[in-house]
C-alpha cells in the first residue's frame, strides 16, 4: 500500500469514498450469495414500485419479526433479504383479506 499526504479536506473525502465503495462492492457480493437485496433489485423482482418496496421495508423495520430481515449497514445502505420480503407480503395479504 503506498503512502500519500492528505493536504486537504477533498482529498480525504476522495480517499474515504474510494476505501466505502470497494467495501460496498465486497459486501453486496457476499451477500448477494446469501439471497440478500437492495431496495432497487427488489423493486426490479416484484415489479412494484420503489415507493411502494420502500413503504412495506419501513413497516418491516417496525415489525418484531420481520425487522430481523433487514440489515442496515449504514445510514443510506440497506439490504433486505428475498425470502422475508416475501414472507411479508404474504403476510400483508393475509391481513388485507381479514379485514374484508
Amino acid at each position: 500500500m503506498e503512502s500519500t499526504i492528505i493536504t486537504s479536506e477533498s482529498q480525504l473525502e476522495i480517499i474515504i469514498n474510494r476505501i466505502l465503495e470497494n467495501n460496498l462492492e465486497r459486501l453486496l457480493e457476499s451477500q448477494k450469495q446469501k439471497n440478500w437485496k437492495r431496495a432497487k433489485e427488489i423493486v426490479k423482482i416484484f415489479g412494484e414500485s420503489s415507493a411502494t418496496v420502500n413503504r412495506n421495508i419501513a413497516k418491516m423495520k417496525n415489525d418484531d419479526h420481520f425487522k430481523q430481515y433487514i440489515d442496515k449497514q449504514s445510514g443510506k445502505f440497506q439490504i433486505i433479504n428475498l425470502e422475508g420480503y416475501k414472507e411479508f407480503r404474504k403476510f400483508k395479504s393475509e391481513d388485507y383479506k381479514k379485514s374484508l
